[in-house]
C-alpha cells in the first residue's frame, strides 16, 4: 500500500512538472507580446477610469469603457506603424538602385573624406554597406515569405485581447488583494503595490518620453531640413513609432536621413551632419539618460542609474523584452529593500508568525 502509495505521487508529481514546463514553454513565446499589451494597458487605463468617472466595478459599463480605451490607443498606433513600413518601403526601394549600384556608398566615403575622417571613410562606408545589405536582404526574405503575416497577425489579436483584460481585470486584481490577503501576508501586500506603481510609472513615462522626443524631433527637423508640413507631419509619426518601440529607438529614423542627405543628396552632408549629431544629442542621450529615468524617478522612486542599468543591461541580458524587464527587476529589487528597511515590523511580524 505503502509502495503504491509512492508511485502514485511520484506520478502525480511528474505530471505537475510537465504542464507546469508545457504552460511555461507556451507563456515565453508570447512573453514579449504580453508585456507589450501590459504597457499598454498602464497606458489605456487612466482613459477607461475617466470615461466611468472612477467606477470601476465589474459590469457592461466599464467593459465597453476599457475595450474603447485600448481601441483608442492601440488602432492610432497600428495605423501609425502600418504607414511608417509602408513610407520605408517605398523609399527603400526607388533608392534601392543606387544602393544596389554601390552609387550611395561611394558617394558616403567621398563624403565622409572630405569631412577630414581619412582612412576611417571606407571602413565607414563599408560597414554601412554591410548593414543595408543585410537589412535588404532580411526585408525581401520576409517580404517573399508570407507565413509571417499570419505570425504578426496572430500577435496583435492576442496584444489586443491581453490589453483589455488587463484594463478591465486589473481593479478586480487589487480588490482582491485588498480583501483576501491577510496580515502574515502584508509584506507580499506591499510588494504587489510596490510592483504596481514601478510598472505605472515605467510604461507612463516611456509613453511620455516618446512625446516629448517627437516634439523635439519635429522641431530639430524643421530648423534642419525646412520639410514640407505634409513630410515634417509623416516624419513626427515616424519618430513617435520608433521612440516608443523599445530598443529601436529614434536611430532607426535619423541614422538613415543622415546618410541620406549626406550621400544622395547634392550639397546634402552638411544637414546630414546636423541631423546625426542633433539625433545623437537631442533623441538619444538625452532622452535615455535624462528625461525618461527623471520620469520614472518621479513616479516609482526608481533610483535613476538603476534604471540606466536596467535599461541597457536588461537589453543584453533578456534581448528586447530586457529593456522592460530589467528596470522592472531592479526596482522591484529596491522596492524589497527600502521596504525591509521602512517596514521591517511587518516582515518580522510574518516570521514570528510561523
Amino acid at each position: 500500500m505503502d509502495k503504491g502509495h509512492r508511485t502514485w505521487k511520484f506520478i502525480g508529481i511528474a505530471l505537475l512538472v510537465v504542464i507546469v514546463g508545457a504552460s511555461l514553454f507556451i507563456f515565453l513565446n508570447y512573453v514579449g507580446v504580453l508585456i507589450a499589451a501590459l504597457a499598454m494597458a498602464y497606458i489605456s487605463y487612466p482613459i477607461a477610469r475617466f470615461l466611468v468617472r472612477g467606477d470601476t466595478r465589474p459590469g457592461w459599463r466599464f467593459l465597453l469603457a476599457s475595450f474603447a480605451s485600448v481601441l483608442l490607443i492601440i488602432i492610432p498606433l497600428l495605423l501609425s506603424l502600418f504607414y511608417a513600413l509602408d513610407y520605408s518601403l517605398k523609399w527603400l526601394i526607388q533608392n534601392l538602385p543606387a544602393i544596389e549600384s554601390g552609387r550611395f556608398i561611394a558617394d558616403l566615403k567621398t563624403t565622409l573624406t572630405a569631412l577630414g575622417l581619412g582612412v576611417l571613410s571606407e571602413r565607414i562606408a563599408s560597414e554601412v554597406g554591410k548593414l543595408i545589405g543585410s537589412f535588404a536582404t532580411r526585408l525581401s526574405t520576409a517580404v517573399l515569405n508570407p507565413t509571417w503575416v499570419i505570425g504578426l497577425f496572430v500577435k496583435i489579436v492576442l496584444f489586443f485581447i491581453a490589453a483589455f483584460y488587463f484594463v478591465y481585470e486589473g481593479p478586480q486584481f487589487k480588490r482582491f488583494i485588498d480583501t483576501h490577503v491577510t496580515k502574515r501576508d502584508q509584506f507580499l501586500k506591499e510588494i504587489l503595490y510596490s510592483f504596481n506603481k514601478i510598472c505605472y510609472s515605467l510604461f507612463v513615462s516611456h509613453f511620455f518620453t516618446s512625446i516629448i522626443v517627437t516634439a523635439i524631433a519635429a522641431i530639430g527637423f524643421w530648423i534642419i531640413l525646412r520639410p514640407t508640413l505634409i513630410f515634417l507631419g509623416i516624419l513626427s509619426i515616424l519618430i513617435f513609432v520608433v521612440a516608443f518601440l523599445p530598443v529601436i529607438g529614434p536611430w532607426l529614423l535619423y541614422v538613415p536621413l543622415a546618410l541620406w542627405q549626406i550621400a544622395l543628396v547634392p550639397g546634402g552632408y552638411t544637414r546630414g551632419l546636423a541631423i546625426f549629431v542633433f539625433g545623437v544629442l537631442f533623441l538619444t542621450l538625452i532622452p535615455d539618460l535624462y528625461i525618461r529615468p527623471k520620469l520614472v524617478a518621479r513616479g516609482s522612486e526608481i533610483h535613476p542609474l538603476l534604471f540606466i542599468i536596467g535599461f541597457f543591461g536588461g537589453e543584453v541580458l533578456f534581448g528586447l523584452k530586457g529593456v522592460i524587464l530589467g528596470p522592472l527587476l531592479l526596482g522591484l529589487a529596491q522596492g524589497i529593500v527600502m521596504l525591509y528597511v521602512r517596514k521591517r515590523h511587518i516582515l518580522k511580524e510574518l516570521i514570528e508568525h510561523f
